[in-house]
């Protein structure tokens, strides 16, 4: 019996969603230094990206979003952004914790769904995953790409919602060195992933 489009879209939605990389780590990141609403709103960008290309996949867009030409525009891209978050992650270490004043240092809901939405959009692994792992193994025959896109929606809503939860009731009580340790190794991170970015693309 074959698989069910929907089935495969759930698949694919937690496939992306789960993998461990720059957005989750910004998630984990954001959730334990802000609070939920900041990594759940950064996911929710994240999703928005997925579920579209996930229809543009489906859609047959691969040969143009793999371009070389974009993919290096891609690659550079993202790479800058996920240094220039790496960058704000390793300044934020070195910034106490101050409850009574940290609601005025939040990022506002649009700008948090941005950032999600620009770290996924042009993230090369991600663009690679969808156009370039998936397209082959898609059911799309008899107009099923809404069934996919959908699942991939569930899953992925699913876990931006659960993931930024639970690193946010497990760190309620972290404090002080702990956060500045998580900010330091999200910052060295997320420089990481960025060099590999450029460095594939122009090495």
């Amino acid at each position: 019996m074959p698989e069910s489009a929907l089935i495969h879209g759930l698949l694919l939605g937690a496939a992306a969603a789960g993998t461990i990389g720059p957005v989750n780590i910004e998630i984990a990141r954001r959730t334990l230094r802000i609070g939920w609403s900041a990594g759940f709103l950064l996911g929710c960008g994240a999703v928005t990206v997925d579920f579209v290309y996930a229809i543009l996949s489906s859609l047959g867009m691969a040969p143009l979003l793999t371009h070389p030409t974009i993919a290096v525009i891609l690659g550079i891209a993202g790479g800058l952004l996920l240094i220039a978050l790496g960058f704000l992650s390793a300044m934020a270490a070195f910034q106490p914790l101050d409850l009574s004043t940290s609601i005025t240092q939040r990022p506002s809901p649009p700008v948090s769904y941005a950032t999600g939405l620009a770290m996924t959009s042009i993230n090369p692994i991600t663009v690679a995953f969808w156009f370039i792992s998936v397209p082959g193994s898609l059911p799309t025959r008899g107009g099923q790409t809404f069934e996919v896109a959908l699942g991939v929606f569930l899953a992925a809503f699913a876990w931006i919602w659960f993931f930024p939860a639970t690193i946010h009731f497990a760190g309620q009580r972290l404090r002080g060195r702990v956060l500045t340790i998580t900010d330091l190794l999200g910052s060295a991170a997320l420089l990481t992933f960025g060099g590999i970015s450029i460095w594939r693309v122009i090495g």
